[in-house]
């Protein structure tokens, strides 16, 4: 079964809040679960951890 780690502090971690507000959310809630998506992804189908083929 494959894994990630996430740290207790990540939902408010100075990265989420950037990213959030970047996007224009008013909460760090959908960030941090596209964060948590991407990571998912990344670990699916780019498992050497190289994503620069696809962007």
């Amino acid at each position: 079964m494959d894994w990630i780690k996430l740290y207790v502090n990540l939902p408010d971690h100075v990265k989420i809040t950037l990213l959030a507000q970047e996007l224009g959310y008013k909460t760090n809630r959908p960030a941090l679960a596209l964060y948590v998506r991407l990571l998912c992804w990344c670990g699916r189908v780019c498992t050497d951890g190289d994503i620069t083929g696809y962007g």
